[in-house]
């Protein structure tokens, strides 16, 4: 190459260096611009949060932000990429800023006190594998543009105020390893498209208000290894194909509505499944035989449900440490081998027809009839054959009569009796409210309690009445409630269905009620809602409220003057008034009724009437009852 030419190529070597410089400073300052937005961002972060022991003292311009406590930067960068604030006593609303640091890969602000909504602004930090806002306050919804982390590992929204329902858009987070969203009170069904987070290992819905169907889709989790929804609202069945994931460790889907019966071909493909809770629920039929397939189970817990069938004896080989089969309608001889030489973690009380096992079970002797064997002579065996004939025939015949009539009878439980009720036994209210589980509580009265039932005979949801009969007064508000609710029908009055007049398993006296379910609960729980309801209902509008008062002053107009006999009801208050799924007021509660003998008009008139009338003080309206103690019930 010639001097020439070199000389012509120089400037061209001096350009090249140049914009090379240039692009080397811009990078520079886009370097210091990004620290700089980091710098502000964690600065508007202190300012909007309350820091009472003082971990934020730090954040000044003393040092460098990489320095402060709970900030960790990148080395090549210098830009903020781990928030670390967990457990440090902090209150406030985290600020929108909190989007600027858009190097962040792990938020930690779990175990504080920040409230309001979740910002959405966490949606622009694309590089963010993990974020924690575990046991905070949370509320208001989760953002859908959280699926725009497309990085996501762990998505912690755990013991918060959040509600609504989970965002469909989740879905297509397809590295997410762990979603809790535990107690909270976030509502409706699980979309379908959580189906498709192919990498979750972890999913856990507990206690929340979730409802539906449990989705087939979560059968596609195939590197699910926890599956917790229990104490929710899910019906149905629980989809086989749950079962059938390999790597499932835990399945606890207890305390929610779930029926039928677990599948006899169950997989249990469930060998490192460890954890199976099924408890308090409404599942019917056997434990099914594949459950021996799952060689590391340790607990088991199918408690308060309607599982009948023996207890089988495979159970004895399992590595169990705890095992719950108490309140179900298990029978015959229990187990005495393996887990069931342990009457401390082995748990059966509650199936009246067991027997046998160890003496710590403290349950009856199983008693078995022997066969004697005889000698028959050949004309006995001619009139045993002749008797075992005619007794065949005889039930066939019984069995035709029972099939061909039965649509005129009433379910086998019930019977009718003089007081113009269905009768109802003991034991199918027992099994009707999952023995009387505290989670069908649906309120408490002067003389005891009501529950949610399904009754199996109707195969409908039921509200039923148990009377407390140690409170003084108890039997003869059971006693007037049943000749007031036999004698009148009127669309603003609460159906009586059936009732129950007998003893229980222990032989105590037992008297129970049972009216048409009200899906909307009381007038009380509208007007003066608990934190939890408030949640999940609106208020009252005016006509709503008008509306209800014209419907219970419809019942009591019929109950003074359009009944052979005038009633008062005596004890007329918002608790008393139900609301059926479309608002309307249903008046129920007769346990102080009073019949009026004489002609009413005078009694109205005179409110001095001896009659005797009681009720719950605030609400003995003066006079006549239509007027609803000055509408005061409403507002």
């Amino acid at each position: 190459m010639d001097l020439a030419y070199r000389y012509q190529l120089l400037p061209m070597s001096f350009s090249c260096l140049t914009t090379i410089i240039l692009l080397l400073g811009s990078v520079l300052a886009l370097v210091k611009d990004g620290q700089e937005i980091d710098r502000l961002a964690l600065l508007e972060f202190k300012t909007r949060i309350a820091d009472p022991s003082g971990v934020l003292s730090s954040w000044n311009d003393s040092s460098h932000f990489c320095d402060w406590d709970g900030v960790t930067c990148g080395r090549k960068h210098r830009r903020v990429t781990i928030l670390d604030l967990g457990s440090k006593n902090l209150s406030g609303v985290v600020p929108p800023h909190i989007g600027n640091m858009s190097f962040l890969r792990g938020v930690n602000l779990e175990n504080n006190s920040f409230h309001a909504k979740i910002p959405p602004h966490f949606g622009r930090l694309l590089r963010l594998q993990k974020l924690s806002l575990n046991n905070n306050s949370f509320s208001s919804q989760i953002p859908s543009n959280l699926s725009y982390c497309s990085n996501l590992l762990v998505l912690d929204l755990g013991i918060n105020m959040l509600k609504g329902n989970l965002p469909i858009e989740l879905g297509s987070l397809s590295k997410l390893q762990e979603l809790i969203l535990q107690v909270n009170s976030l509502m409706g069904n699980i979309p379908p498209s959580i189906g498709n987070l192919s990498s979750l290992q972890m999913f856990a819905t507990s206690e929340n208000n979730f409802g539906g169907m449990i989705p087939k889709t979560l059968g596609q989790l195939r590197n699910l290894e926890f599956l917790l929804l229990a104490v929710n609202k899910f019906v149905g069945t629980i989809p086989i194909s749950i079962f059938n994931i390999s790597s499932v460790e835990g399945l606890d889907v207890g305390e929610n509505q779930l029926e039928w019966g677990l599948p006899g071909d169950l997989g249990f493909t469930l060998p490192n499944i460890e954890i199976i809770s099924m408890g308090d629920n409404h599942l019917i039929g056997p434990i099914p035989e594949s459950i021996s397939n799952a060689s590391n189970l340790e607990v088991l817990n199918v408690s308060n449900n309607q599982l009948f069938g023996q207890i089988p004896k495979f159970l004895e080989s399992l590595n169990l440490t705890n095992l719950s089969l108490s309140y179900n309608d298990f029978e015959g001889a229990l187990p005495t081998g393996g887990f069931f030489k342990s009457a401390i973690s082995t748990l059966v009380m509650g199936n009246k027809k067991l027997c046998g096992g160890l003496p710590d079970f403290q349950l009856p002797k199983c008693y078995y009839k022997e066969l004697k064997r005889t000698r028959i002579s050949g004309i006995a065996k001619i009139l045993l054959s002749t008797v075992s004939t005619l007794v065949g025939v005889a039930c066939i015949l019984s069995l035709l009569y029972f099939f061909w009539f039965r649509h005129n009878k009433n379910a086998s439980a019930l019977s009718s009796s003089e007081d113009g009720f269905l009768h109802v036994s003991y034991h199918n209210l027992l099994k009707a409210t999952g023995g009387f589980s505290s989670t069908n509580l649906l309120g408490m009265g002067n003389f005891g309690s009501v529950c949610r039932g399904l009754l199996d005979q109707t195969q409908s949801v039921v509200a039923i009445k148990i009377l407390d009969l140690t409170c003084d007064g108890a039997s003869k508000s059971f006693i007037a409630e049943c000749e007031v609710l036999r004698r009148i029908r009127h669309r603003n009055l609460v159906k009586v269905l059936m009732a129950c007049s007998g003893f229980d398993f222990n032989g105590n006296d037992f008297k129970a009620l049972v009216y048409e379910f009200m899906s909307n609960g009381s007038l009380d729980e509208w007007l003066h809602p608990t934190a939890s309801q408030y949640i999940e209902r609106n208020n009252l509008s005016l006509l709503e409220r008008v509306n209800i008062a014209i419907d219970v002053a419809c019942a009591l107009d019929y109950l003074h003057h359009h009944y052979e006999m005038p009633i008062v009801h005596c004890d007329l208050k918002p608790s008393n008034v139900l609301l059926d799924d479309e608002m309307n007021g249903h008046v129920g509660d007769f346990g102080l009724a009073r019949f009026l003998p004489e002609a009413t008009h005078k009694l109205v008139a005179d409110q001095s009437s001896s009659v005797g009338v009681k009720g719950s003080f605030g609400y003995i309206a003066p006079g006549n009852e239509a007027h609803l103690g000055s509408f005061s019930l409403f507002l």
